[in-house]
C-alpha cells in the first residue's frame, strides 16, 4: 500500500540558476530521509535525481549542473530515516 507521510509533507521552497548550476531547496524532517524526483512530462515517468538524502537540519537542498534547457518539473518524498 501507499505510505502515509507523518506531519507536513516536504515542500518545494525555493529554485534557483547560481553560476550555471540548478538548486532546490525544501522543507524536511530531520528523522527522515528525502529524494528528489523529476520529469520532463507531466503524464510520464518521475525519474530520481542523485541518491537519497539525509537532512541534518529542517531544510533539504540538491544541485546539479545538468539543465541542459529542457523544462523539467520536480517533487520530492520522503521516508524514515530508520524504517519506521
Amino acid at each position: 500500500g501507499a505510505y502515509e507521510y507523518p506531519g507536513a509533507r516536504p515542500l518545494i521552497e525555493s529554485a534557483f540558476l547560481s553560476n550555471g548550476v540548478f538548486v532546490i531547496s525544501w522543507s524536511s524532517r530531520t528523522d527522515f530521509v528525502h529524494r528528489l524526483y523529476y520529469t520532463t512530462n507531466l503524464c510520464g515517468a518521475w525519474l530520481p535525481l542523485g541518491g537519497p538524502v539525509t537532512q541534518a537540519d529542517c531544510e533539504g537542498w540538491f544541485a546539479h549542473s545538468n539543465g541542459g534547457g529542457v523544462v523539467k518539473f520536480y517533487r520530492v518524498e520522503g521516508r524514515p530515516a530508520h524504517g519506521e
